[in-house]
């Protein structure tokens, strides 16, 4: 109690204490700006380069001078993290959009894993893990699509009727200029409209089958239901599906007819 501290007055401590908010405040802004910059410039890049790969070659001093050559529309594709974000948060907006409900995160993979195949991708296997649940991809949910997503507040994690699930957050509306500028709008809504009303085991079912029917392809054998049960019953992970999921090969044929009628225009069915 004999000590005596020093202590500035009233005016300096609210002084510093206004400061200190303004330092925090600038801080907070500096960390904002860093992870929409870590999304954002991949996304910018690939833009670029992208505008410059479809950029006419210039016209030859020729009498075909005046031939204009036009880039070949090229289909959405998936290969940054930021655009995954995006085809996520067009995918909550979707099913948002037909029942106000949330989307759960078993749904939410499916569905990114179904319209990516429905935009015409085919390589699915290098981001896609074999689990239990079916073509899981744990970077989607930890760094990837819903992870920025989320951090975005694009989406968020809310409770509806039927359970927990991804809601459209607050800031959902700035991903619209992306959605459009991707076309991922047509892709978000196909996957909506023809899985809905499908229940989970089938939504597993579909995504499993088309999985293995890629790899098969991939490494050039022929995907008979066959060689699709095989390849199911060679994997430790996989191998409890034949029971769960009642697979035989007379189930695996209609399930590839089914897949062959969804997509028929995409490719990589056989």
């Amino acid at each position: 109690m004999a000590i005596e501290v020093p202590v500035p007055n009233l005016k300096v401590q609210q002084r510093f204490t206004r400061l200190h908010a303004l330092v925090e405040q600038v801080r907070a802004i500096r960390a904002s700006t860093a992870k929409d910059a870590e999304a954002l410039i991949p996304a910018m890049l690939h833009e670029i380069f992208e505008r410059q790969a479809n950029k006419p070659d210039a016209a030859p001093l020729t009498s075909e001078a005046n031939v204009v050559q036009l880039p070949t529309k090229q289909k959405p594709k998936i290969d940054t993290p930021f655009k995954e974000a995006v085809l996520v948060g067009a995918i909550v907006k979707a099913f948002h959009e037909d029942n106000g409900q949330p989307i759960g995160n078993f749904r939410l993979q499916k569905a990114v894993y179904f319209a990516r195949r429905q935009m015409g991708e085919s390589a699915l296997d290098k981001d896609y893990l074999r689990k239990a649940a079916g073509p899981y991809n744990p970077k989607m949910r930890y760094s990837g699509g819903i992870k920025i997503a989320t951090d975005k507040n694009w989406i968020k994690r809310a409770t509806g009727k039927y359970g927990e699930g991804n809601a459209l957050g607050d800031a959902a509306a700035e991903m619209d200029e992306w959605i459009e500028r991707y076309q991922f709008a047509p892709a978000a809504a196909w996957v909506r409209d023809r899985f809905k009303y499908i229940k989970n085991d089938l939504w597993e079912t579909l995504a499993t089958i088309d999985y293995a029917m890629l790899a098969l392809d991939h490494d050039g054998k022929r995907p008979t239901p066959e060689a699709i049960l095989s390849y199911i019953e060679a994997d430790d992970e996989w191998r409890p599906k034949i029971a769960k999921l009642r697979l035989t090969q007379a189930s695996i044929q209609n399930v590839t007819v089914e897949l062959e009628s969804l997509f028929a225009d995409v490719g990589g069915v056989v």
